[in-house]
């Protein structure tokens, strides 16, 4: 699965069950932006991990990913937002 596969997959999921802060996923499936991409790549230690929330980070500023999901104030709208352009930045990248 390439890199932009995985962020169009975390997002899709994030539209199907819905998005959280807080922690990674609850009972009905829906997930924080980390949780989404974990549950894309089936385990914490894949190696897609190293190679997509580096690509979600250019696009959040300088800032860890959770936290990040976790600011005050931040919406859904602006989760799949970043989805979607770092996807979209991958995929322009080849990955």
């Amino acid at each position: 699965m390439r890199i932009s596969e995985v962020l169009r997959a975390a997002k899709a999921r994030i539209e199907r069950f819905g998005w959280i802060q807080g922690r990674s996923q609850n009972a009905e499936g829906a997930c924080c932006i980390v949780g989404a991409i974990m549950a894309e790549t089936d385990t914490l230690d894949s190696p897609y991990l190293s190679e997509v929330l580096p690509m979600v980070r250019r696009n959040i500023g300088d800032v860890r990913v959770p936290t990040w999901n976790d600011t005050a104030g931040r919406t859904k709208e602006e989760v799949l937002s970043v989805l979607e352009r770092s996807a979209a930045e991958a995929e322009a990248n080849g990955q």
